[in-house]
């Protein structure tokens, strides 16, 4: 059973004025931040880290798997400031094991040596 509150019965008279408070809306945040590649220093890394994003976004279609299954942000990001150029200095990257290594380290290493032996575009 609903019963009305002592109060009630002025309000319902128009004795009384009930004020209801505003909700509270926070902005939520946008999800995309900034683009990852603007932490890099040099335009030759930015350009790096894009090309191994495409290298990325190939694979996983192939593969049939979200992006950041094959290597995240994080690592595309070491990698393009490291360059490594063999596979134990891939393997000190964050986020490379010995599975993705053998899986993906020849196609991501071909374009960091392919990177290198491009002329670096102004910065």
């Amino acid at each position: 059973m609903l019963k009305l509150a002592p109060a009630a019965a002025q309000v319902l008279r128009g004795e009384e004025t009930v004020h209801l408070a505003r909700p509270r809306i926070k902005e939520k945040p946008s999800k995309k931040a900034a683009a990852p590649a603007a932490g890099l220093e040099t335009a030759a890394d930015r350009l790096l880290f894009e090309e191994l994003r495409v290298l990325r976004k190939r694979l996983a279609d192939e593969r049939g798997v979200p992006p950041y299954v094959i290597f995240g942000d994080a690592t595309l990001l070491e990698m393009s400031r490291r360059r490594p150029a063999n596979e134990s200095e891939l393997l000190d990257i964050s986020g490379v094991g010995q599975v993705k290594l053998e899986r993906h380290g020849r196609d991501f290493l071909a374009a960091i040596a392919s990177a290198a032996e491009s002329p670096a575009p102004d910065a």
